[in-house]
């Protein structure tokens, strides 16, 4: 594969639920204080598994994937008992 075809690496980071928006969507706070605009992984909306605010979560972020406002967009893949 040439550079070009290689993709962007993504980063699996934990972090705490500050907000919960409309629409399935989350502001979540990492542990280096940034906050990432991040939605439900798939998987967890077939189980049904239930986000509140202050859960602990792992998210999986794109350095390239940003919204209008400036934030990075993540998605949850994993949510902490």
């Amino acid at each position: 594969m040439s550079e070009r075809d290689e993709k962007p690496k993504k980063v699996e980071l934990e972090g705490i639920i500050a907000e919960k928006l409309p629409n399935n969507l989350f502001i979540v706070e990492l542990e280096n204080s940034l906050k990432v605009l991040a939605y439900v992984s798939g998987k967890m909306k077939m189980n049904c598994i239930n986000i509140l605010p202050s859960d602990r979560v792992t998210v999986l972020l794109d350095p390239n994937d940003k919204t209008k406002d400036g934030r990075f967009r993540a998605r949850i893949t994993y949510r902490a008992k």
